[in-house]
């Protein structure tokens, strides 16, 4: 699997079979960055804990409360995965 980490879903990122589904994943990381107009994790710097926040600890970026709720939703849904 190839790809950037930041808007990679665990799954590919821990070496797993995936699909389509992943990127839907990556679109949900892209939608958070339109509203926040950030960069997704900037508080690791540690790849490995990075990794095991994201894939183990089901980390995400937090949505801005002042986010429109269907939006919202639609960022939350993008980041269920299966």
């Amino acid at each position: 699997a190839r790809g950037t980490p930041l808007w990679m879903a665990p799954e590919v990122m821990m070496g797993q079979k995936f699909n389509e589904k992943c990127d839907v994943y990556s679109f949900g990381i892209i939608l958070w960055q339109i509203i926040t107009r950030l960069e997704p994790f900037q508080h690791h710097t540690d790849f490995r804990e990075f990794r095991n926040c994201v894939c183990k600890k089901n980390e995400r970026p937090p949505i801005p409360a002042d986010t429109m709720p269907s939006f919202a939703s639609l960022i939350k849904l993008c980041w269920q995965g299966k």
